[in-house]
């Protein structure tokens, strides 16, 4: 989009409400990162979604030099925060929470603590597992608060969910600081034991992939469970 000049229209991974009926959502291609402005209107088999426009988002210089954008939500000033779960590839690119203008601009990185970031090279000895971190952010209704959360565990944390073995993620919670927001709590989140499949499974996957406030003190939680019988 826009149509035969554009970036393939796709891989929307997370949405935040602009207003009237106009949505902007997040793309997680790693490449060309971007988001999407969408109308969307009408209701059951006449639900209809526009693409309005296309938003590149700012990399390298201040900004992360490459993104894994999955979750995205609005500030009540119109900025937007995007969840990147970074890049595993050597030297690894850590998780980040990542502040845009409307137009994808870079405002600033939101610190994540030092426990979530991975080990630049060699193997994997500490913080969040590549394509496992975080997957969501949701903003509080009024914007003095949001949350995120790690898909699965980090590596002090323990192995991941597999079949007949759960696990802990992690949701964090931010809270205003001036004209940021600064780590807060941190929340324990159990990630159920796989149920055994009906085939020998080569792949397992469980985790926390969505996060939605529904108030100051309530969140819906969106889990996902993949299995399958060889890699890829």
């Amino acid at each position: 989009f826009p149509p035969a000049v554009g970036p393939p229209f796709g891989g929307i991974s997370g949405l935040a409400p602009l207003g009237d009926g106009v949505w902007i959502a997040a793309c997680d291609e790693r490449e060309g990162s971007r988001v999407y402005r969408l109308a969307i209107s009408g209701e059951g088999a006449g639900l209809r979604v526009t693409p309005i426009d296309v938003v590149g988002l700012e990399v390298g210089g201040r900004a992360p030099a490459k993104l894994d954008p999955e979750g995205i939500a609005v500030t009540p000033g119109g900025t937007m925060i995007i969840a990147s779960e970074g890049v595993g590839d050597e030297p690894r690119l850590p998780p980040a929470l990542v502040e845009y203008e409307s137009n994808g601009r870079f405002v600033r990185l939101i610190p994540l603590r030092d426990r979530f970031i991975p080990n630049a090279t060699g193997p994997l000895t500490y913080g969040a597992r590549d394509n496992a971190a975080l997957e969501s952010v949701t903003m509080v209704p009024g914007g003095r608060r949001l949350f995120t959360a790690l898909e699965t565990a980090i590596i002090q944390d323990g192995e991941p969910a597999a079949i007949g073995r759960g696990t802990v993620a992690r949701i964090l919670e931010y809270v205003r600081d001036d004209d940021t927001y600064a780590p807060a709590r941190e929340f324990a989140y159990r990630v159920e034991p796989i149920e055994p499949a009906p085939f020998e499974a080569a792949v397992t996957i469980s985790g926390l992939v969505e996060l939605l406030a529904l108030d100051g003190d309530a969140l819906l939680a969106l889990e996902r469970t993949y299995l399958a019988d060889k890699p890829g």
